[in-house]
């Protein structure tokens, strides 16, 4: 009996003119359409508008100017930040670029990284930081390598790198790494 109706049906739909076949296709991909709206879609649209609100209520006003109260604590989180990568507020460039070779030559050699060379790099503003670079070369596994350089970007005196190169070393298994590391300080004080 479903045959005969499934044939009854293709056998009307096959009579009917194209203009009202498609007429009629429309109207059920319509119908289609607003039942997904319905119980698809619209309810987590209207849980994210409602979250963006929220998020959009609770959190303060970009353009906000800084309170002399909050001042302070910012002073001391940049303080903060500062001894976290390394840089003494005191320390001259020079002592602080042979603090960073010496750390970077330390971390090599618990990767089995070998230090080619290490050398001072520029000293340039970013933003309002003083970047205190070192120009390094070393050898060594690519694994090695990436640990390496891992532990440099997330060790205590946290390091950027800047410039990378990397070349295929005097073996196979062998590669040779370019690379300029930067530390930041906050800005001296104007006295």
């Amino acid at each position: 009996m479903k045959a005969a109706t499934g044939a009854n049906l293709m056998a009307s739909l096959a009579g009917m003119p194209a203009r009202q076949l498609n007429l009629l296709l429309g109207g059920v991909l319509a119908v289609v359409l607003a039942l997904l709206w319905t119980f698809a879609l619209r309810a987590p649209l209207a849980a994210l508008r409602a979250q963006q609100a929220e998020v959009a209520r609770t959190a303060p006003a970009a353009n906000a100017a800084l309170s002399p109260l909050q001042l302070p604590a910012l002073e001391a989180r940049v303080a903060a930040l500062t001894a976290s990568v390394g840089a003494p507020s005191g320390a001259t460039t020079g002592a602080m670029q042979l603090g960073l070779i010496g750390g970077v030559e330390r971390a090599a050699t618990r990767h089995g990284v070998v230090l080619r060379s290490a050398a001072p790099g520029p000293e340039r503003i970013v933003a309002t930081f003083s970047e205190v670079a070192i120009d390094v070369e070393a050898a060594g596994s690519y694994q090695a390598l990436v640990a390496w350089l891992s532990e440099i970007e997330s060790g205590a005196g946290a390091l950027s790198v800047v410039s990378f190169e990397l070349r295929a070393g005097d073996t196979a298994q062998q590669r040779i790494i370019k690379i300029r590391l930067a530390a930041y300080q906050a800005p001296k004080e104007q006295t």
